[in-house]
């Protein structure tokens, strides 16, 4: 063992320029997975440690109606023995107007709280300090509020000034400075301001139907703070109301609910991460098989005395476990040098403070997964090499047989499992990570078997029946040609290395594209508001109001609140949470599962849905048989409902029962009221209900008047600005864009880095051919033509191969997950050409720089 040690050492200190080339090569691939692991372990670490602040409690009730005279005098009882403090909030979305000179109206989030709030963390007002209950007399005794500072900045409103919630005046008190339990939840709609929970039925913005918050915070005794006796309380409330209405969270729950839009985020950043590790082994396997090429008259002597295959390969195995250890070494120097730029993106995403490090589990991974690539890729290599016959180990490189059989591809089977596995683990999901597989495999196999025979085929028509070499077009350039032809590996493996990182570079900037056409574009014309909170009583002023003020509000959509009672006549309860991995397919289901009903009526579909199985409602419901429902597709799916299938709700103690009769496909980004289930008409008139609407695409001024007019005359009647929501969600997506981004970057240095290394090789290899073009006349300038003829040809249809399956897969991602919202920017792809061709040429010229400068007499020696 000492003897191999020995060896494997000595040849890579004799060999330093292939093992700088390869530490390097893998250390770019593995330091995009190193961030991306450190990234989302420091996180979540960081919202693990803060979660009962996060959440306010150890434990706390959460639903979109309040607990029943039943319900809450069993919840006190059981905590009454548990508990040191508790307190109830409200939070609700509803329009505040400023009584001062701006008169501005705006859409805010109202929390009402009462005097312990909060149990853990601080609210802090600049003007008055650290929230306390004898603080909190200051609005509790007087109607006055705490507002955010993006509040006060909006409307123009300054402490000491009014404002109007519902018909209530409130006297701004302080600005607030600081609230531990603020909390990224998606799309912020609107900005915060405090109230006293007193003053509730005096602002009139609760009524029937209203779309309010009702939370119930509990802080425990410390003998409860153990993470097992917080579950076994929370599996007890959950037995006691089985609504799946109400949620049950303890602070685990609510540091995933507020890293969930920013763990999708990683897991697809985690994906890209797979593919510059994927161009990395490609990378590693490419000089690996040259280092060993270039020892085989040395494993021929090796054989000859008499050492065996086995301690032959152990000796390469070796080599390749010191390069793979060195490259992630100085990966995880390098991301810890980059993690901090990672805090960008958490200003702008959750808005928390986190401690960026690689922790010792992502250096664990990375060293796992690193390793695992490099041998699965190289050792199909060295096998095939080792196992030569000694006398050809001797002869010419020309001589080797490089044909592979059907067996030498399927030694290729244990790296495709870990990509799936790899893929799987990083996306949390078995469909992502299969379409990613599949994917990145398509494109692999399409290069690596169609496109040696293309080269055959165009070497055979139109370069072997020509005897002359300047054909077509020029010397250097027929030359660069015939290269790229009959080199046909190197040309593979720059094709693979470039076509995968233009694909991906290409598929996320045509999704942004797509995206802000979408929102943005004037094909389908969106609302200008949206309108929510409409009393039954409401509904027919509001509209003579609209006709009288020249506001073109569309037609008032009903929303009735339910309970989902039976699904095919079997009880329909809350999903017990079993802790195990789950995928992020079966979290989704869960919570549409957990979830409280809306339901609506009509008789026809509007402009956003389509029926994609089933039939439109047959008319109004005679009171015969079952009620027809029209189902959300996606929806119906997570419910695991078919045509056919019966669902029971139940409304104010009333059941009703119905037959799912048609699947809809639903726009949800055309910002029209859509729900997940409908009813023909007929049934739920005489249901209580509130309405919602929509106002017509106006300009910003006439947004501004209606939403004044309408806040003048019904003050509970929240508006939502949908185009202020669609700017905030082309920043997010940017936001996120630019990250993705960043790690495509990532997989085309790479790329290109494998371009610089087989660049490297081929000069080694074609020394004498340089000498012997020199030799004849042939200038520098010759020489650069001929390589940037060569690796040009490589890097445009590399580009266009890779532009190609953009669209391709773009097409099948956004029928996916982004109904159906895909157009092509071709701009965008011939600047990314552009841009490929540049970085090629600079890479070409900087990377044969110094051959073309040296003399002839010192490349033949």
């Amino acid at each position: 063992m000492k003897l191999i040690l020995k060896i494997a050492l000595r040849d890579l200190i004799n060999a330093k320029r292939f093992s700088f080339l390869f530490i390097l090569n893998l250390a770019l691939g593995i330091l995009g997975f190193v961030l991306i692991h450190s990234f989302k372990g420091s996180v979540n670490d960081t919202l693990a440690a803060r979660s009962k602040i996060l959440l306010g409690s150890d434990i706390s009730l959460a639903g979109r109606r309040a607990l029943n005279e039943q319900e809450y005098e069993k919840i006190q009882t059981f905590f009454s023995s548990k508990l040191t403090r508790k307190s109830e909030t409200v939070e609700l979305y509803s329009m505040g107007k400023a009584k001062n000179d701006a008169a501005k109206s705006r859409l805010v989030l109202i929390k009402m709280i009462d005097t312990h709030y909060p149990l853990y963390g601080e609210l802090k007002i600049k003007e008055l300090g650290n929230v306390t209950p004898v603080l909190f007399k200051r609005i509790d005794e007087n109607p006055k509020t705490w507002i955010s500072p993006e509040l006060a900045y909006q409307m123009k409103i300054k402490v000491g000034e009014s404002l109007r919630l519902g018909e209530q005046d409130f006297v701004v008190d302080g600005i607030i400075e600081d609230d531990s339990s603020s909390t990224w939840r998606g799309i912020g709609l609107a900005p915060k301001l405090y109230i006293s929970k007193k003053y509730k039925e005096a602002t009139k913005l609760i009524s029937f139907g209203s779309v309010a918050s009702y939370g119930y915070l509990f802080k425990l005794k410390e003998q409860y703070h153990d993470t097992e006796q917080s579950k076994q309380l929370k599996k007890e409330v959950l037995d006691m109301i089985s609504d799946p209405a109400i949620r049950v969270m303890l602070p685990d729950n609510s540091s995933e609910q507020v890293g969930r839009v920013l763990n999708y985020l990683s897991d697809y950043l985690g994906l890209v991460a797979l593919v510059a590790i994927f161009l990395s082994g490609i990378g590693s396997s490419y000089l690996f098989q040259n280092f060993v090429f270039s020892k085989m008259a040395e494993i021929g002597i090796l054989k000859s005395l008499g050492l065996s295959l086995n301690k032959i390969k152990l000796v390469f195995l070796l080599q390749l476990l010191i390069l793979g250890f060195c490259g992630i070494v100085v990966a995880i120097i390098s991301a810890v040098a980059l993690l901090p730029v990672a805090s960008y993106f958490l200003d702008e995403l959750i808005k928390i403070d986190v401690s960026l490090s690689v922790s010792l589990e992502a250096m664990v991974v990375s060293l796992f997964v690193g390793i695992l690539t490099i041998f699965v890729l190289c050792y199909p290599i060295l096998k095939k090499l080792v196992h030569k016959k000694t006398v050809e180990m001797f002869q010419a490189q020309s001589s080797f047989n490089w044909s592979w059989k059907f067996g030498d591809y399927l030694s290729y089977l244990p790296f495709l499992l870990s990509v799936e596995l790899l893929a799987v683990w990083q996306s949390h999901s078995f469909r992502v990570g299969t379409i990613f597989t599949l994917g990145v495999l398509s494109l692999v196999l399409l290069i690596s078997f169609v496109l040696p025979p293309f080269l055959s085929f165009i070497n055979k028509r139109f370069v072997l029946h020509t005897d002359k070499l300047a054909s077509p077009f020029s010397l250097p350039f027929g030359l660069g040609l015939r290269e790229l032809l009959r080199s046909r590996l190197s040309t593979v493996l720059t094709f693979l290395s470039l076509s995968i990182g233009v694909m991906l570079l290409s598929l996320i900037g045509q999704l942004e594209v797509s995206l802000n056409k979408e929102l943005l574009g004037d094909k389908v014309q969106k609302p200008s508001l949206f309108l929510f909170d409409i009393q039954m009583e409401q509904m027919q002023p509001l509209v003579d109001f609209s006709k009288k003020n020249n506001i073109p509000l569309e037609a008032p959509t009903p929303m009735v609140r339910s309970r989902l009672l039976k699904l095919n006549g079997k009880k329909y309860e809350r999903k017990k949470t079993e802790e195990k991995v789950r995928t992020r397919e079966e979290e989704q289901r869960q919570r549409f599962r957990n979830r409280g009903i809306n339901l609506t009526y009509a008789l026809k579909t509007n402009a956003s849905q389509k029926i994609v199985e089933g039939e439109e409602f047959s008319g109004v419901y005679s009171g015969e048989g079952l009620a027809e429902i029209s189902l959300e597709t996606r929806y119906a799916k997570r419910l695991g409902v078919e045509i056919g299938d019966t669902m029971t709700f139940e409304i104010l103690g009333v059941e009703i029962q119905g037959e799912v009769s048609s699947l809809r496909k639903v726009k949800w980004n055309s910002f029209l009221p859509n729900f997940f289930i409908t009813l023909q008409p007929g049934v739920l008139e005489d249901a209580p209900q509130t309405y919602l609407a929509t106002v017509k695409n106006i300009d910003f001024d006439n947004q501004l008047r209606v939403q004044d007019l309408i806040v003048d005359k019904f003050p509970n009647i929240s508006i939502l600005n949908v185009t202020e929501l669609v700017t905030k969600i082309l920043g997010l997506f940017k936001t996120m864009s630019v990250a993705i981004k960043l790690m495509a970057y990532l997989c085309i240095i790479v790329g290109f880095f494998v371009i610089y290394a087989i660049i490297q090789n081929q000069i080694r290899k074609r020394t004498y051919d340089i000498a012997l073009v020199k030799s004849f006349g042939g200038s520098s300038s010759f020489l650069v033509k001929q390589f940037l003829a060569e690796y040009l040809l490589m890097s445009i249809f590399a580009t266009l191969i890779g532009s190609f399956f953009s669209i391709i897969f773009g097409n099948i991602i956004s029928k996916m997950f982004f109904d159906g919202v895909w157009s092509i920017d071709w701009n965008y792809l011939v600047a990314i050409i552009s841009l490929m061709c540049f970085v090629t040429a600079a890479i070409v010229f900087l990377s044969t720089y110094r051959i073309y400068k040296r003399p002839v007499k010192s490349l033949l020696d």
